[in-house]
């Protein structure tokens, strides 16, 4: 039989890809949760490449996952084999505006998914817990963690992730459930919510406004860069040949934040990132990190590694958005 898989958050930015990358990749059905909050959004699932031909593969359930799924929700999703919880508030600046949103969404969010699956889903074969790099805190700037450092959150919203993460191994211990911890860094790619760093500096620009760098020009801010192909192909991967009860990190490319302004400058207005192009906040908020890293060394013992490069996702990415401007929510006046 045709295996069903659940992904939680598959209205936002990720879950739409996987949702895409599943669909072309393999041949199971898929049961999408989401409660549709001010970043989730159904278009990205339905304006996939190739929907009519999957659509019916395809099933999405409405539900707000800080209450428990019950059986009556339960009915409609029916049995699944695997397990995908994506589903997260993810902006750390909002996190500082309204802590208790992200302790409800990402650590009662997660333990209501994990109960779901004790009680209701006996059966099925593997979960997967998607956390961020965020909950090891600040690294060096030329370091990056290991599977199995300790967790070392910074704001309200890596709390919250890492909490989750918690949950998910006393859940899987206390209860045998099979499930997997996956680490991310930042992700970039099409159809992203116009807040996160890369559409956000896009829209500066094509409005004309200065780009907001954190950090300053002797020492922005750093991340490392994963492509969003990339994170689906590893979830999918790590659902079927992960092993229970480990961690794996999702490393990418190491850019820091003022590369990345100068490059998607370049690519849209064809010339160089000057400095008054510029405004630097060099002490952003309480809560702001200055550089993540995650060193992916279990991944890489599999011979598993990434495919997608970071400057020619940029092309993609701006090429893209450039056709489809709403999801910048760019008002008409904008002209490109």
């Amino acid at each position: 039989m045709t295996k069903k898989i659940l992904i939680t958050g598959i209205a936002g930015f990720v879950g739409s890809h996987l949702c895409e990358y599943v669909l072309n990749n393999t041949d199971y059905d898929i049961i999408g949760l989401d409660n549709l909050n001010y970043s989730g959004n159904l278009n990205r699932v339905t304006s996939i490449d190739g929907w009519e031909k999957y659509k019916k593969r395809v099933k999405f359930v409405y539900h707000d996952l800080q209450a428990p799924i019950t059986e009556l929700t339960h009915n409609i999703i029916g049995k699944v084999d695997y397990v995908i919880h994506l589903a997260a508030e993810s902006v750390v600046k909002r996190s500082l505006q309204d802590p208790l949103l992200f302790i409800k969404s990402n650590t009662i969010g997660t333990a209501n998914v994990m109960e779901y699956v004790r009680q209701l889903q006996p059966c099925v074969e593997s979960v997967i817990y998607f956390s961020s790099d965020e909950v090891l805190g600040p690294a060096d700037d030329d370091e990056g963690f290991l599977e199995n450092q300790p967790l070392n959150p910074s704001s309200p919203y890596s709390a919250s992730k890492a909490c989750g993460e918690l949950i998910s191994k006393s859940w899987a211990t206390s209860y045998n459930l099979p499930i997997v911890t996956v680490r991310s860094s930042n992700i970039y790619g099409t159809k992203q919510y116009p807040e996160d760093f890369i559409p956000k500096i896009m829209r500066d620009i094509l409005e004309n406004k200065k780009i907001e760098l954190h950090g300053s020009l002797e020492r922005p801010s750093s991340r490392i860069w994963v492509d969003v192909k990339d994170v689906s192909k590893i979830l999918l991967f790590l659902l079927e040949h992960g092993c229970y009860g480990e961690i794996y990190h999702i490393e990418g490319e190491k850019k820091d934040v003022y590369w990345i302004a100068k490059k998607v400058f370049k690519i849209i207005n064809k010339k160089d990132l000057e400095s008054n192009d510029i405004r630097w906040i060099k002490n952003p908020y309480v809560g702001h990190d200055f550089a993540y890293g995650l060193k992916d060394s279990k991944l890489k013992k599999m011979k598993f590694g990434l495919e997608f490069n970071l400057e020619k996702g940029l092309e993609e990415i701006i090429k893209f958005t450039i056709k489809n401007t709403t999801w910048l929510n760019i008002p008409k006046k904008v002209k490109i």
